[in-house]
């Protein structure tokens, strides 16, 4: 799927889904990079997928293969997005888990909270 759309990714810009568009986004950087060294990501692969801050190039999104041990150098030095990163991989897949239960967990996990009902002797 990634190699067969790399072709078309340089016509314009295809609906497709974000985890494909942020892997044609990595092997494009690869290749303006130079890296022979780092995996190409192909179809099948796991990929995770990380936000991306405004640049020069339009990228909203950037994957590298999980099976990748080491990230190249031009990969760190994307303008990485850590607030948007946070939201989506931390914030929602904790809401989505645990909101059902329909637990406070602002107050629930107040550590002071936590501490005086623990320690209190009346």
């Amino acid at each position: 799927m990634y190699g067969d759309l790399e072709a078309k990714s340089k016509v314009g810009k295809a609906n497709m889904p974000g985890h494909v568009r942020a892997a044609l986004n990595y092997n494009y950087l690869r290749k303006v990079n130079s890296d022979n060294y780092s995996m190409k990501i192909v179809d099948g692969m796991k990929v995770v997928v990380c936000k991306l801050k405004q640049n020069p190039l339009g990228f909203t999104s950037v994957a590298y293969p999980t099976d990748e041990l080491r990230l190249p150098a031009w990969f760190c030095e994307l303008p990485f997005d850590d607030a948007e990163m946070e939201r989506t991989l931390v914030d929602e897949k904790i809401e989505n888990l645990l909101g059902v239960l329909d637990w406070n967990l602002r107050s629930d996990t107040n550590t002071t909270t936590t501490f005086d009902d623990l320690f209190s002797f009346g």
